[in-house]
């Protein structure tokens, strides 16, 4: 898997490996070059043999920032200002009840979650219109 050379060396044989800084790079899961040099300073990995442009391009896009996003959304500040919902489903098993759907309400300012269980979707209107009756009153 790595290249290998064989060296006498005191009357034994000693497997020395061709290594480069790329070559340890990756292996270490593109450490840092100075972390690599320590490494090789304290006989963890063999001498290094790189050149500063030999480093490899994954290490120098991970130090790139990123620009975050802008957050210009409106906060939402009473309940029921915006609801998120969604229908999931066919589930492979039918309920105890014979639903194969289900769907969820949930109010964006309060984190309240209200799931219903449907047969079909086509149910998901009149689900809604019972829901909303009920959170209404």
């Amino acid at each position: 898997m790595y290249p290998l050379i064989l060296i006498r060396w005191e009357g034994s044989l000693k497997v020395a490996e061709l290594t480069t800084c790329t070559m340890w790079n990756g292996r270490l899961g593109h450490m840092s070059q100075s972390r690599l040099e320590r490494l090789s300073a304290l006989g963890y990995i063999l001498k290094l043999n790189h050149a500063k442009s030999d480093f490899c391009e994954h290490y120098k896009y991970g130090k790139h920032t990123r620009i975050l996003h802008s957050l210009n959304y409106e906060t939402v500040r009473n309940p029921l200002e915006l609801i998120h919902s969604d229908i999931c489903g066919p589930m492979p098993e039918r309920s105890l009840g014979g639903s194969r759907y289900f769907i969820t309400f949930v109010d964006d300012c309060t984190r309240k979650v209200w799931a219903y269980s449907l047969r079909s979707k086509d149910e998901a209107l009149t689900v809604f219109s019972r829901w909303l009756a009920e959170v209404e009153n």
